[in-house]
């Protein structure tokens, strides 16, 4: 609702303040449920404020009488300094970035530059930090063609499943496309360049942690593998054969590849498009700043 209204009204952004009290304490209709709602709301959604009803008074015991009402209105209006969960900052030069969750169930890009996410195939269910995908075929498609030079990042919960992460490789022609995925370990592909290249076994990763992973290519075939680490980051570079982008556009989750076994659900917190490749240097600056948004809202990152 949030994320609507903010995209409904037309002098507002996805940084208007968005501001919600408490419930009646002890009211007829104040449950746990609610209440939890409620006070998760400023955590994960962003520049948003819950104003407490803490000593006001309700005359049916459901909703605030006059005087309280008034007391309402002036904590709310106090409120405005006190907002939470700031909007987050792109990464400088994505040609997309998304973080995902219940405060962003339309994809808004966080760069501004109208790349919103759409939906193809079974919709995405949420938690309040990530989005998981329903399945082969079921993912979010951008509005960003295979460039010629690619950096893609992506926070993703680990888990046993064979599961294509995101990318353009498709199984019919097999003729190019790129991609990161899971099938013993973290592996990425270009078709007709470099293959399956196998970044770090299973042995590497503990089912329902968090990781960033990344993969770059530029316009020679020369690519990066990345898994970042606190301790041990994991790199493969080398060189394939001659680069040859496809026509489709990058997806979040298994959208283009229909075949084999790679039918897992991938739960994705964050994803990350860059229309140029980076340097090991430059992956391992992205993937602090990821470790600190991710930090914010609540996940650890190895």
């Amino acid at each position: 609702m949030i994320q609507q209204m903010r995209e409904d009204i037309t002098v507002a952004t996805q940084q208007t303040p968005f501001i919600l009290g408490e419930l009646v304490v002890g009211g007829s209709g104040t449950t746990t449920l609610n209440t939890g709602v409620l006070t998760n709301t400023p955590t994960y959604n962003y520049q948003t404020a819950l104003v407490s009803s803490a000593s006001l008074t309700s005359y049916d015991n459901l909703h605030f009488d006059a005087a309280s009402l008034r007391t309402f209105g002036t904590r709310y209006r106090t409120s405005f300094a006190g907002l939470n969960n700031p909007y987050p900052t792109a990464e400088t030069g994505a040609a997309g970035h998304w973080l995902f969750g219940t405060g962003n169930q339309l994809y808004i890009d966080l760069t501004g530059s109208a790349t919103n996410l759409t939906e193809n195939g079974t919709s995405p269910t949420f938690d309040y930090t990530t989005a998981q995908m329903a399945g082969q075929g079921d993912g979010l498609l951008s509005a960003i063609t295979e460039p010629l030079n690619l950096t893609m990042c992506l926070v993703v919960k680990f888990g046993p499943s064979a599961v294509v992460l995101n990318g353009t490789l498709d199984n019919s022609p097999r003729i190019n496309g790129v991609s990161m995925f899971f099938s013993s370990g973290f592996k990425i592909n270009e078709r007709g360049g470099f293959g399956n290249i196998t970044i770090a076994p299973s042995s590497a990763f503990t089912s329902g942690n968090y990781y960033f992973i990344a993969m770059s290519v530029d316009s020679t075939d020369a690519y990066i593998g990345y898994l970042g680490d606190s301790t041990s980051t994991t790199v493969v570079s080398g060189a394939g054969g001659t680069r040859n982008p496809s026509t489709r556009a990058l997806s979040v989750g298994n959208v283009h590849y229909a075949g084999g076994s790679f039918t897992g659900n991938p739960i994705i917190a964050e994803a990350i498009f860059f229309d140029s490749a980076k340097s090991e240097a430059e992956l391992d600056a992205i993937y602090a700043r990821s470790v600190t948004r991710m930090s914010a809202r609540g996940i650890t990152v190895e």
